[in-house]
């Protein structure tokens, strides 16, 4: 994991970051006027959707068309160039191809703006010439600018309502708890786009992180009151202490931090280098640094959209292990084999829980955790609802999953009210854990997330998201470590020359450092 610098020349503050870096993240992030060079009418084209995607998303701030070849582009006064609009934009989208890169980024730096977006590749070289992506850095380091990108999607403010964006992302995006920065493009707009009870306050695809990296835009989310669960897509860490140092701010404002990293296999470390142009990273580093700092790993998407819906609900897991009910005695078995596999540890309820269990079940369903309480139907409403209250009441529950598949429509409303029932009685966490995702019936879903219920979908991943949730209270609990006492100073250095001066190491070497 090599480390560069955020922007420009100047040093890091105390708080681990640079400070002009932080200033220029910021106004970027929270622009209040943005031009649009590369504005066009053609329907389709990334020139329209970008100012579609501002006007459609009710940006309240200024809106600036760039281009030559128009007067007016969605009913908006069209400018020749970015250094003619009326007052220094403090964002620019560079919808432009990688050509013109470099030229418009300097007109940009010129009409006085803060940040740019830039979506094209930026990978052609001159000959004879640095590599474009480093001119790029270095022309905005020069000037201050932060940079998303290049190759990037853009980023998405949901509660600023800015959507710099030069591609379709739904509209309907609402404020909510979650962070999402990611390294890929194509997952950034996979979880936008899902339908689940996840929403966003920031939403940044980072691209090759030219001056901006993630480590910067996690303190940015951190740094916002309405943060309360950040996601990461990671491909590398291209700044290790400055991401080090906002991992260390998460945990100190107990945020929990939930990172799907790439590039265990050697074929996706290649991947990634061609890709992004930067090498992976050993995986043990990263998981060492996930350990010490209590980051969630997720290994899916899927999992990931489940442990954030989980998190962002807000609820901390109380000390013991899952319970959970069922209507049906094969799902409720699946389930434990699942459990006993993802290392889903389960309630061990009390005798007097089971009394209570057994006081409200059918003959012949036995009183224990994993719960089938579905015997003739007859008053299930009111049998589920005390044996929730029950097993919720025992101290070794340390969360509840009303394990049905919503996919019945006529229990669908009985399972919804009795969920609904349930939530304002406990503060424990309690979620729907949907066994098939594709079986989901939507209104059900949409019911109960607007109720503040997560549903889960999928046996496995929303195992895991208990799990996890499990994980964050077993490491928020644990001492502090003890950072390890330094070397001198005079030996580090010595090290770190010898460090840059070989990339192969033999064994006694490697004992020696």
């Amino acid at each position: 994991m090599c480390g560069r610098n955020s922007l420009g020349p100047s040093g890091y503050t105390a708080d681990g970051l640079n400070s002009e870096s932080k200033d220029a993240v910021e106004a970027m992030l929270e622009a209040t006027s943005v031009a649009v060079v590369g504005a066009s009418t053609r329907q389709g084209s990334p020139g329209r959707q970008m100012v579609h995607q501002l006007l459609a998303g009710g940006f309240p701030g200024s809106v600036y068309p760039v281009n030559p070849r128009y007067e007016e582009v969605l009913g908006l006064p069209c400018f020749s160039s970015v250094t003619e609009v009326p007052s220094p934009p403090d964002l620019v989208l560079l919808g432009v191809p990688n050509e013109a890169l470099e030229e418009q980024l300097g007109l940009a730096a010129k009409a006085g703006a803060r940040g740019a977006v830039i979506f094209a590749s930026a990978h052609p070289e001159g000959a004879g010439e640095a590599p474009l992506e480093e001119r790029l850095g270095r022309l905005a380091g020069e000037t201050g600018m932060a940079l998303c990108g290049p190759n990037c999607m853009g980023f998405v403010n949901v509660e600023r309502r800015l959507r710099a964006l030069a591609f379709h992302e739904r509209e309907d995006l609402e404020p909510g708890p979650i962070a999402w920065l990611s390294h890929s493009g194509s997952a950034f707009s996979a979880i936008l786009h899902a339908e689940r009870g996840i929403r966003f306050s920031v939403a940044v695809s980072t691209g090759l992180e030219t001056t901006t990296t993630m480590a910067d835009y996690l303190r940015y989310a951190l740094e916002r009151t309405s943060t309360r669960v950040v996601a990461l897509f990671l491909e590398t860490v291209r700044d290790p202490g400055s991401f080090r140092d906002a991992l260390q701010l998460a945990e100190s404002r107990d945020v929990p931090v939930v990172a799907l990293k790439v590039g265990r296999a050697t074929e996706s470390q290649t991947m990634v280098q061609a890709h992004s142009g930067v090498l992976a990273g050993e995986d043990a580093a990263h998981e060492a640094l996930f350990e010490a700092h209590g980051v969630v790993r997720v290994d899916t998407l899927d999992e990931l959209a489940d442990t954030l819906e989980l998190l962002s609900a807000g609820r901390k897991a109380a000390p013991g292990g899952l319970a959970s009910i069922h209507d049906s005695g094969g799902e409720r078995a699946h389930l434990i084999d699942v459990a006993a596999e993802a290392g889903v540890p389960l309630a061990r309820i009390s005798e007097r829980t089971a009394a209570r269990l057994a006081s409200r079940l059918d003959p012949g369903l036995p009183p224990v955790n994993p719960l089938d309480a579905w015997g003739t139907g007859r008053d299930y409403q009111e049998v589920f609802a005390d044996c929730m209250g029950a097993l919720l009441d025992d101290p070794e529950t340390a969360a509840l999953a009303f394990a049905v598949d919503l996919s019945g429509e006529d229990l669908e409303p009985g399972y919804v009210d009795i969920a609904r029932t349930i939530l304002p009685r406990t503060d424990k966490p309690f979620a729907i854990l949907a066994n098939v995702a594709g079986a989901v019936a939507p209104d059900a879903a949409a019911d109960l997330r607007s109720a503040g219920i997560p549903v889960l979908e999928g046996t496995r991943t929303a195992l895991l998201a208990f799990r996890h949730l499990f994980e964050l209270r077993d490491a928020r609990g644990r001492s502090p470590m003890a950072e390890p006492e330094r070397g001198p100073e005079e030996v580090r250095g010595r090290w770190r020359e010898r460090l840059r001066a070989s990339e192969h190491w033999t064994e006694a070497e490697t004992l020696a450092l």
